[in-house]
């Protein structure tokens, strides 16, 4: 009889996703204010780890339903799929950064 956001383990999960959204937020706007490669490839790790995570529990929370065509949340997770396609996946990112920390270019 209660809604399912009330449910305290949900509410926790959801607060630990916002969080990592604020945080690649707060990176995002620091990689607009200086533009550098090192922050910019550190920016491109954070939003994958990031997106990976949030659609691998909006799966959990929603079930099935969520991977549904007809369902809002399947279109979004195919598109959050087809950007790490297009602008990178964190591996891809994550070697980038390497390289550029240890003085090679990229």
């Amino acid at each position: 009889g209660r809604a399912l956001g009330e449910n305290q383990v949900i509410q926790h999960r959801l607060v630990d996703l916002y969080v990592e959204l604020q945080e690649t937020h707060a990176l995002c706007l620091a990689a607009a204010a200086d533009p550098s490669p090192r922050l910019v490839a550190a920016l491109g790790v954070r939003m994958a780890e990031v997106a990976r995570h949030a659609w691998e529990e909006a799966i959990q929370l929603h079930g099935a339903i969520g991977m549904t065509e007809e369902y809002v949340l399947g279109e979004a997770i195919r598109r959050l799929a087809l950007a790490a396609d297009l602008y990178g996946s964190g591996p891809q990112h994550a070697e980038r950064l390497a390289a550029l920390s240890l003085g090679d270019e990229a």
